[in-house]
């Protein structure tokens, strides 16, 4: 029988959020600073992840935009100039893992991919990717918050059954800036090299394009004729 002539030896490793840290008027921030807290204080040595948005094939953000931009001229923002460091899943996966499994890596890593981008430019993209021109149009902040108290009494009126698009803790989240400090460690320090929007969204949301998959043989066969 194969014997393991050594042990694997795993650390904790806490997952938080990027900028939580600057958010005192949050309610989401408040909770995961208090969180962070309380896992200091029970693990010494924990490492403490700090992703910016994620992306990836299932996120909840592109696909949300790319989704409305299909039936939508209009695409409305919260905080349009609010900035971003939007991180691959894969890149902040492999990053866990080698945390994980490698003792001396402890503390806080922040985690943000190569762009800093506006929540305008991101979304710019996502329609570059997905070939429609759509207006983007930013929500002023005290509209925002009415919309948002009148969507959760909705919601507590009809019990649950009215959906609430944005909450006015998501306002007051989207007033501050989502980008990767000097203060602590990045994917630097792991030898992580993370890779951009434009490499990766395009695998994933050609199916938001007019023609789906068949956009580009569409496109070519109307030039031809």
């Amino acid at each position: 029988p194969l014997r393991l002539n050594a042990v694997l030896t795993l650390q904790f490793v806490h997952i938080s959020a990027l900028g939580v840290d600057k958010q005192s008027g949050s309610l989401y921030s408040t909770s995961k600073v208090k969180g962070e807290k309380k896992i200091k204080e029970q693990f010494p040595n924990v490492a403490i992840v700090r992703p910016s948005l994620i992306f990836g094939h299932e996120d909840k953000f592109f696909n949300k935009y790319a989704s409305l931009a299909t039936y939508s001229f209009l695409v409305p923002l919260i905080g349009s100039n609010t900035k971003f460091q939007p991180v691959y899943v894969d890149d902040v996966a492999l990053a866990v893992e080698k945390i994980s499994t490698e003792k001396s890596l402890n503390g806080i890593f922040e985690l943000g991919g190569p762009e800093i981008l506006s929540f305008k430019q991101m979304i710019q993209k996502m329609l570059n990717t997905i070939r429609r021109k759509r207006l983007i149009i930013n929500l002023p902040l005290n509209i925002a918050k009415l919309l948002a108290i009148f969507f959760e009494l909705s919601s507590k009126l009809t019990v649950g059954l009215f959906p609430i698009p944005f909450t006015q803790d998501n306002v007051t989240q989207l007033t501050v800036d989502n980008v990767v400090s000097d203060r602590e460690k990045t994917f630097k320090d792991l030898g992580i090299k993370p890779q951009n929007i434009d490499t990766i969204i395009p695998m994933y949301l050609y199916s938001y394009r007019p023609h789906g998959q068949y956009n580009d043989i569409t496109q070519s066969a109307n030039k031809t004729n």
